[in-house]
């Protein structure tokens, strides 16, 4: 997904990272041209391992729409629609 945020272009990666056992979802600033000064800004992790979803903000400040579109996708395609356990402090 590509999307521009208070001017600036963003685009989310999908992942797999097996070295810690899961899957995760970045937001990358990518305002100018992908490959040459990209940064992640935002990322979701789901640990396969424990059941764990953490999220981590590389920015201080962001743009509120951005949040609320990675927060929505990151639950989609990283936790691939499971509830979180009970006990979860995202729920």
């Amino acid at each position: 997904m590509r999307g521009v945020y208070g001017g600036r272009t963003y685009y989310f990666q999908f992942g797999s990272d097996t070295v810690n056992d899961g899957v995760f979802l970045e937001a990358n600033d990518v305002t100018n041209g992908v490959g040459e000064t990209e940064e992640t800004v935002l990322c979701a992790f789901w640990c396969d391992g424990d059941d764990s979803f953490t999220f981590h903000c590389f920015r201080q400040e962001l743009p509120f729409a951005l949040v609320e579109d990675f927060v929505r996708e990151a639950r989609r395609c990283v936790a691939f629609g499971r509830p979180l356990p009970p006990d979860h402090p995202g729920r």
